[in-house]
């Protein structure tokens, strides 16, 4: 991309099972979502 760049995060957790990760997934992309960040 012409005059910017992109970075790739990971999260890892210690969420109880898939769905409790999942959640937690939804939870950030919202979060990063209303920060203008997505």
């Amino acid at each position: 991309r012409d005059g910017s760049s992109v970075q790739e995060n990971r999260v890892v957790t210690t969420a109880f099972d898939r769905e409790t990760g999942e959640w937690v997934r939804e939870d950030l992309n919202e979060a990063l979502d209303e920060a203008g960040f997505q």
